[in-house]
């Protein structure tokens, strides 16, 4: 199957292009039924989004995190 609109990522490619020190933010894709970007938190940083519309898929890459929703907290 050959689709000339499919997007590629490499995840180290784009690893590279955050800064390390800093809280960062990558939209990679935007349609009107998905969105896909990549979010780099420092470790010790809190990341304070509010709920969205959206569902939200979350994958931590490397470390760990605590993840809050609807007040119930999860060590991730």
């Amino acid at each position: 199957m050959s689709n000339p609109n499919w997007l590629v990522f490499q995840l180290p490619e784009l690893m590279s292009q955050l800064d390390a020190n800093a809280t960062r933010f990558k939209e990679l894709l935007r349609t009107p039924s998905l969105s896909c970007s990549l979010y780099y938190i420092p470790a010790g940083s809190k990341e304070m989004q509010s709920a969205h519309e959206e569902d939200e898929l979350y994958l931590v890459l490397e470390g760990r995190a605590q993840l809050r929703v609807e007040g119930q907290q999860f060590q991730i």
